[in-house]
This record gives structure tokens, C-alpha cells and sequence, in this order.
């Protein structure tokens, strides 16, 4: 959450994030390229990071899918609408630290697809993996979060 003593930063709403896409050959951009296949080493390794108990390391390039930021919003909205009842003001604290921290405006949004074999997964009521990246700042942001039964 914003730290006491700084500015606050606007709250960013889902409109004021379009950005136009771009061509690749692969979400991730062209894996001949060091700073592609650095950006999906960086996403395995925050993976086995997070979860230490899987192996990620044979995670495919396409589990790793760019989507817009404006979808990222409105799912992570979506899955915390309940939590909302219960602590108001909860996501506009969360988008104001997260633009802090990584500029919500600028940045790359990757969600991660577990493959269907993974137990854990299938026993939530929902859950999301996404990775937030800002190429200008080389900032890199794991943000999930899980419900379950």
C-alpha cells in the first residue's frame, strides 16, 4: 500500500488503459531474442519462488499469455468483488500500490494457464496468475490470488 508521506497516486481506472498492441511472435516477444527468453526465465523463476513445492520449470511459452490491462482490472475486480463487501476500498488500494509500484499505465500484463494437470488449480473456486511488467523501469510484479472451496 502507498507509503505515509508520499503523494498518493490517482486511482487508475480501467478506461485509462489502452494501449496499442503490438505484433510478436510469441506473447513474450521473439525467444531468439535474450530479452525474451530473460522475461520467461524471470516468470518460471518467480513461479518456483511463489510455490515451491512445483516445478516450473517446464512450463511452455504458451502458458504465458499478454493481455490487456483493462481485462487484467476487470477480472482481479471481478474474482474480488465478494472481499469488497466486507473491506471497502480494498481494490482502489490495491490498484493505487500497484501503479506506484510498476505504472499501470505502461505496463505489460502476462497472464499465466496452469496446464490441466495441475491438482491445486482445479480444487480452487477461482483463482488468477498474472505478471505485471514495465520493460522501461525492468520492474517485474507476481500478483495472484486464489479462493478455496
Amino acid at each position: 500500500l502507498p507509503s505515509a508521506g508520499r503523494k498518493p497516486h490517482p486511482v487508475v481506472s480501467v478506461d485509462m488503459l489502452k494501449r496499442p498492441s503490438r505484433r510478436r511472435t510469441s506473447s513474450l516477444g521473439d525467444l531468439s531474442e535474450p530479452s525474451s527468453r530473460a522475461l520467461l526465465l524471470d516468470f518460471v523463476t518467480a513461479l518456483n519462488e511463489a510455490f515451491p513445492d512445483h516445478d516450473f520449470a517446464d512450463s511452455k511459452i504458451e502458458q504465458f499469455k499478454e493481455i490487456d490491462t483493462a481485462d487484467f482490472m476487470r477480472n482481479v475486480n471481478a474474482c474480488l468483488a465478494e472481499v469488497t463487501m466486507q473491506l471497502p476500498g480494498i481494490l482502489e488500494q490495491i490498484w493505487a500500490a500497484l501503479d506506484e509500484l510498476i505504472d499501470l499505465h505502461v505496463c505489460e500484463v502476462f497472464a499465466f494457464v496452469p496446464d490441466d494437470s495441475d491438482d491445486d488449480a482445479c480444487a480452487n473456486l477461482w483463482d488468477f496468475y498474472y505478471f505485471l511488467f514495465n520493460r522501461d523501469l525492468d520492474k517485474l510484479i507476481y500478483f495472484s490470488c486464489s479462493a478455496k472451496r
